[in-house]
Order: structure tokens, then sequence, then C-alpha cells
């Protein structure tokens, strides 16, 4: 950055990751099976985070975060039979302690994608009585964690959990969109039991942000517009602002897609949170269309860093609320060279792209209180694969300990977070 930082000096500057894709240790200390496990033929390793808790955060205080967006697995704390897993609640409890003892805020999501398997069996989301389930998984946390987790993020990327169920088409649009309805009153369940408790800190949705252009502006518009009531404005109209919109409303009515509703629905979703904590990947082209000046096509994803700013700007414009971003890093197929480093220059070159768009929609007035690239660490893909790394930190694979290499791109951010942090004279 050149001159004032537009950063204030309490910016959160973070690193992501997932329960299922980086902890591992599947069935550990009483671990319940989740819908990831039974997917796979063979168990769930992931990176060991479990068992490398530690070092993980040891390589991320010498990195200089200072927050650190991770989720927490329901099949870790909660049994079939209700009792809390005292054992799966000392792994997180420990993980808390050392952010603090490292100046790391803990960003901490309650549900990514992980549901216990069992629940799954018994209908999943599409069972109205996961309500009270959800409920009790999360007062375990409050009580356990309230004090000490000041940024809670509710359910992440509810919206992409809805868009995956209707590109499969095993469901009806019925169904899925009475599922979705679910984890809107679970959300706000949550939500209410946080509140209740009279707990100080924050907590809002996590969905899928991201700007949708029109190919061609005069053919494609109503779509498009559609498009973005659908995927993008419905998570955060009833997470937000309490109620479905008349627009959202009129679509699904012409999906014959209207969730049933029961007497106290609109009472429940009354309960909204008091941040916004979106995900960012890349934008979305209604039609088929060529690369844009602002899209960086890549061998692994398209990338349009220019739709941060945007969709940072839309959000905010439509609910003026703190927000914290988590933003897509580089997906890059990687290796170690023959110095035993990973020299990921690329994606250094894209992180910096990525903030100077976060400055922008600061300096337009955005109230950002905090970016985590995802992943700190090479995490499993949501295919479950390791194909592709998104991190700062290598993870080099095997069945025990998996050595964590810090790649260019650790040592980059590093730096740049220590710039941050030096400045005296600050812009805001």
């Amino acid at each position: 950055m050149v001159g004032k930082s537009l950063f204030p000096k309490d910016f959160l500057w973070g690193g992501a990751t997932s329960a299922y894709q980086f902890e591992g240790a599947p069935s550990s200390d009483g671990k319940l099976p989740t819908i990831q496990d039974v997917k796979q033929s063979e168990p769930l390793i992931a990176m060991n985070h479990y068992y490398q808790l530690a070092e993980d955060l040891k390589l991320l205080g010498e990195l200089g975060l200072n927050a650190y967006r991770f989720s927490i697995s329901w099949a870790r704390i909660i049994r079939e039979n209700g009792e809390v897993n005292i054992k799966g609640v000392a792994f997180y409890r420990r993980l808390i302690e050392l952010c603090r003892q490292y100046q790391i805020e803990p960003i901490v999501c309650l549900y990514h994608d992980d549901l216990p398997a069992y629940l799954e069996e018994q209908g999943g989301w599409g069972n109205r009585r996961i309500l009270a389930k959800f409920v009790r998984y999360a007062s375990v946390l409050f009580d356990c964690f309230g004090e000490e987790v000041r940024y809670w993020q509710t359910i992440s990327e509810q919206n992409l959990l809805t868009q995956k169920k209707i590109s499969r088409g095993e469901e009806s649009l019925k169904a899925i969109y009475q599922a979705n309805h679910h984890l809107f009153l679970a959300q706000a369940l949550v939500v209410k039991e946080y509140q209740q408790r009279g707990l100080k800190g924050k907590i809002g949705p996590a969905p899928n942000i991201v700007p949708i252009y029109s190919h061609s502006f005069v053919n494609d518009q109503e779509v498009t517009q559609q498009l973005e009531i659908m995927r993008n404005w419905l998570y955060l109209d009833v997470s937000l602002g309490g109620a479905y919109s008349k627009e959202s409303l009129a679509i699904l009515e012409k999906l014959d897609a209207v969730p049933a509703f029961q007497a106290e629905d609109e009472s429940i979703l009354t309960s909204v949170g008091n941040f916004i904590s979106f995900s960012y990947g890349t934008s979305l082209v209604v039609a088929q269309a060529e690369s844009g000046p602002h899209v960086t096509l890549t061998p692994i994803d398209p990338a349009d860093v220019f739709g941060i700013e945007l969709s940072l700007s839309a959000v905010y414009q439509r609910y003026p609320l703190p927000i914290f971003i988590m933003v897509r890093s580089l997906g890059l197929a990687e290796s170690i060279d023959e110095k035993g480093q990973v020299l990921d220059y690329q994606r250094i070159n894209f992180l910096k792209k990525q903030i100077g768009y976060l400055a922008s929609a600061l300096d337009n007035g955005v109230n950002l209180i905090g970016y985590a690239t995802w992943s700190a660490f090479d995490v499993l893909s949501s295919d479950r694969s390791r194909a592709k790394g998104y991190g700062l930190i290598y993870v080099e694979e095997g069945q025990g300990d998996q050595p964590r290499i810090p790649k260019a791109s650790f040592d980059w951010y590093q730096s740049f977070i220590r710039k941050e942090r030096c400045q005296d004279d600050r812009g805001v």
C-alpha cells in the first residue's frame, strides 16, 4: 500500500479453514460420522489438524494473523443420544485458547456442510425436527465459548447448499426449498438463543455473495435479476430483514416451490443477525460469455477480483452492517521444488489485487471490519480431493503427521500485515 493505509488499526487480517476439510480424525475421541465421511470409501483423514493443532496455531501466530475463521463439527460435539462429547469440546476449547495465546480473534462457524450422518438418515434439513437439535448444539457452544468468541457465523454458504441440490436434480424444488426454509429457521433460532443469553458479540449469516452479470443486457437482464434475488438477496433478506421478499416469493410461486410455513415461522424469522460474514469466489455471467477484462482464467478456476468490491458495495448498500469477508484465493496445482519451497508468486499477485479492492470498498464507505483468505492452509476441496491448493501453507500428504511448508505467499502476507500494523498515520 502506498501512503496512508485505508485499513483501521483493529482491522481483522485472517485466514480460514473448515472442520471436514482440515481436521481429519474422523472417528477419534467420540466423533460421529458426517455426511462427508460416508461419501468416502476410506476414512477422511484431511490435513490431520486434530493432531497437529499446536503446530498449526503456532504457524498462524508466526504469520501474524489477528483473526482465524474455522468451523466446529457438530458431530464432534453432540452424541446421537443428545449428550455432550466432552473430548470434542476440549479440542475446540484448546483451539480457542491457542488463538488467544497468539492474539488471534476466533471467528467461529456453527455449520459448514458436515451434518452428522444419522441426522441425514432421518431426513436432514428436510425434517423439521432438526431445528431443536441444531439449537441444542448451538446452545452447548454458547455455554462453553460464548464469552470467549466474539464473532459467530451461523450457516456457511446456505445458498450454495441449496444450489447444489438443485443442480443434482435428485429432489423436487418444493422439497429443496422446504429444507432451505428449515435452514433459515435454524439460523434465526440460534440467533435468538444467542441474543437471549445477553452475549455481546456479533452473530450473523455467511452466504456466498457474488455479482451476476448479463452477457446481453436486453436478452438476459430479467433472468439476471431473478438469479440475483434467488442466489444472493434471498439469503440476506431472510437472515437480516427477517422475511422473504415479495420478489422471492413470487419466483418461488412460479416454481411451485413456496415452502410450507407453520404458524410461528414468521415470528421466528424476525430474529436477525447483527453483522454480515459472506464468502466470495468469483462472479457469474448469465449466458455464454468470453473472458472479461477483470477475469483471470487459471487452469483451476476463473477468478474475478473486481467482483469483490462490487459485492461489498452491493451488500452494504442493502444492509449497512459490519462486514467480514472470506475470499477464495487462487487455486493452483502445486508441488515442492528441489529446494523444498512452494513459490506461488501468481497467488501473491492475486492477493495484492484482492486487498486493493478491499481498500477501495473501505474508501467508498463500506464498514468492512475484516478479511480472511480461503484458505490459511491447503485443505481438501469440497469434492474432498487434494488436486488443487488455495492455502498460504502447503500440506504434504501422508497417513500420520503431514508436514507443513509455508509458501512464498505466507512470507508476503506476513510482511504485508506487519507493515499495516506499523503504520501510524492512517486513514479511516
